[in-house]
């Protein structure tokens, strides 16, 4: 895990990893640390294709895992074609879990494709969660498929929220640009990490 979560008002952290069966698998492990350091919780899941994940969100009630078209190929390795390499026909998978759940049932929504390095924060919202994630269009650092270098202008990250309305049902999330300056590495107050905030950087 690249940014573990640590919940400021529990102690738990929060960890997972992509590539949990193998190279360029599915699978996903998720697990938790208990306040004294003793591993509470650990499982594993599938995601609906195989992405280079490295970030991920916490809420008071929630664990988010974006599952974001920067993927892996055995296949295209194999042919010394881009081992990663961004696909912007998949579209963008966020799988939703419970941070209490006893096994790994997820929620998915789909949204338009794009790449996330780095959250802010998320946090609940009456019968929503919200997300303030760093958006490229594209992702950054690696090439497409068949080895094209990509657009560079669609290769900035803006501050974007994403809505997930939690109304049994809903399967897709909003996306909404909150800041036209380009950016990365954003950060807040850990004291409200899972929490609705007032600030970032």
């Amino acid at each position: 895990t690249a940014h573990p979560k640590i919940d400021p008002h529990t102690g738990e952290m929060f960890f997972f990893g992509y590539n949990a069966d193998g190279r360029f698998t599915r699978g996903i492990s998720v697990g938790t640390i208990d306040a004294d350091g003793r591993l509470a919780r650990y499982m594993k899941f599938e995601a609906p294709y195989c992405s280079m994940v490295h970030d991920f969100m916490m809420t008071s009630r929630h664990l988010l895992f974006p599952i974001l078209p920067l993927t892996g190929s055995r296949e295209r390795a194999e042919q010394r074609l881009p081992a990663y390499a961004f696909e912007p026909e998949r579209p963008a998978m966020i799988g939703v879990m419970a941070r209490d759940a006893a096994s790994p049932v997820l929620r998915w929504y789909e949204g338009l494709p794009c790449y996330v390095f780095h959250v802010l924060n998320a946090w609940e919202a009456d019968n929503a969660i919200i997300a303030d994630v760093m958006a490229y269009e594209e992702a950054p650092l690696f090439p497409r498929a068949d080895g094209s270098s990509g657009d560079p202008s669609r290769q900035q990250a803006f501050l974007t929220r994403w809505t997930f309305d939690l109304t049994p049902g809903c399967k897709v999330f909003t996306s909404q640009r909150l800041c036209e300056i380009p950016g990365e590495f954003p950060r807040i107050d850990d004291r409200v990490a899972g929490r609705k905030h007032r600030h970032g950087w």
